[in-house]
């Protein structure tokens, strides 16, 4: 009879549970040996939390759209949704200071629970939930586990109904097409900053490059021959951040070289 039992299917997850139960086992039978310290941080490891949260950076106004999460141990997450301004589009909430900083600073705009199917696995898992519709603006959402020792992940995203295309010539300038999101319709007259991320003083920061505005034809070109690395986008009440790039691609004819190695025996 043929004997499968060591046979490992690349598809079946690994049993967690039952690691952390024979990890446990060899720390009570031999607590100071090699074996059980190397168990005692795989167990730490598989039992450690993990959360993040993203969404579409660029949403319709007022039209539902989809949070995505992947967690790891943990059992509910709270969702706190902040809407901010134009000088916090960029806001940085990766440490746990930056965090409570932020949040002590501003008002939460919407709040709730998300539920998460009880598990024990030790696995890692998805989940969608829904984000309602919401009015232009710029957004940072944030996701915290709900726990004494809580963690958060957080996404910084825009509402708004500007969709920008661009690109560049060959001679560095930046050709750029704003249109509505929802209908297509080429928008006129609308406002782009051009902004470079330079070093200056010790530090980077963006510098302004110039302005222009697109035609009727919702087409704006620049001609300022010089790198840009981030537009903002102005129509009326309705603006957008889009990052750039400034690299130009020229493709080369391929020339045809013989080398000769004077060095070798075959050429004298």
């Amino acid at each position: 009879m043929y004997d499968n039992r060591n046979q490992q299917n690349i598809k079946q997850r690994p049993d967690l549970k039952e690691l952390v139960k024979i990890g446990n086992d060899v720390i009570h039978l031999y607590p100071n040996s090699l074996g059980a310290k190397n168990f005692e941080k795989l167990i730490n490891d598989i039992k450690d939390k993990s959360l993040d949260i993203s969404v579409q950076q660029l949403l319709v106004p007022e039209k539902p759209a989809q949070l995505f999460f992947s967690y790891k141990n943990v059992q509910a997450i709270s969702i706190q949704l902040y809407k901010v301004s134009h000088n916090h589009r960029n806001v940085n909430l990766g440490s746990q200071t930056d965090y409570e900083k932020f949040s002590a600073s501003n008002n939460v705009f919407k709040e709730w629970t998300v539920n998460i199917p009880e598990n024990d696995d030790y696995l890692g898992h998805t989940l969608i939930d829904k984000l309602d519709g919401l009015a232009k603006g710029y957004y940072v959402i944030i996701a915290k586990t709900l726990d004494s020792n809580a963690m958060h992940s957080f996404m910084p995203f825009q509402v708004t109904d500007l969709a920008v295309t661009n690109r560049v010539s060959s001679l560095i300038n930046h050709e750029y097409f704003v249109s509505n999101s929802s209908t297509g319709e080429a928008i006129a007259n609308v406002i782009i900053n051009e902004e470079n991320h330079e070093y200056e003083k010790g530090k980077y920061s963006y510098k302004c490059k110039g302005s222009l505005r697109t035609d009727k034809n919702g087409f704006a070109e620049s001609t300022l021959n010089t790198p840009v690395s981030r537009i903002e986008v102005i129509n009326g009440v309705d603006s957008v951040t889009v990052d750039v790039g400034s690299r130009a691609y020229k493709y080369m004819d391929t020339k045809r070289r013989v080398t000769l190695f004077t060095d070798r025996p075959i050429y004298r």
